[in-house]
């Protein structure tokens, strides 16, 4: 498997055999997986995913960002749209919930009749601003 290399400051969660595993905020040099940079170039979500993406609902979001922390980066699913409101691309989501179990309004749920994103949704990943880079 490939890798790039990045830097970023997020709180991690770690799967073990036992459950997840909270730490807190650190700054790690991480490796990111070729398959999150492969879906944002291909702008496809991966077909063995059988877990329906998730939205948010702009109507209850308070816009903390705690989806956006606890998105693993693998997948970097969370963005800000502006100030004002956070999206979840659903190619990039997984359905794995920590963003759900992080979201303190209850805004996130699944969307399983979902369609594909916007060229000005796929601005923000891999960019510069790319919270996950």
């Amino acid at each position: 498997m490939s890798m790039s290399t990045f830097v970023f400051r997020r709180h991690v969660r770690l799967s073990t055999g036992i459950g997840l595993v909270s730490r807190s905020w650190l700054t790690v040099g991480v490796s990111m997986p070729r398959g999150r940079l492969e879906r944002i170039d291909s702008q496809q979500r991966y077909a063995n995913w059988k877990r329906s993406p998730y939205a948010i609902d702009p109507a209850t979001c308070i816009n903390c960002d705690a989806c956006v922390r606890h998105c693993p980066p693998a997948l970097g699913a969370v963005f800000n749209r502006g100030f004002t409101e956070l999206y979840i691309l659903p190619e990039l989501c997984s359905g794995c919930q920590l963003c759900v179990q992080a979201c303190p309004v209850d805004s996130i749920h699944p969307r399983p009749e979902w369609s594909a994103s916007t060229a000005e949704d796929w601005a923000l990943p891999g960019s510069h601003d790319d919270p996950y880079r």
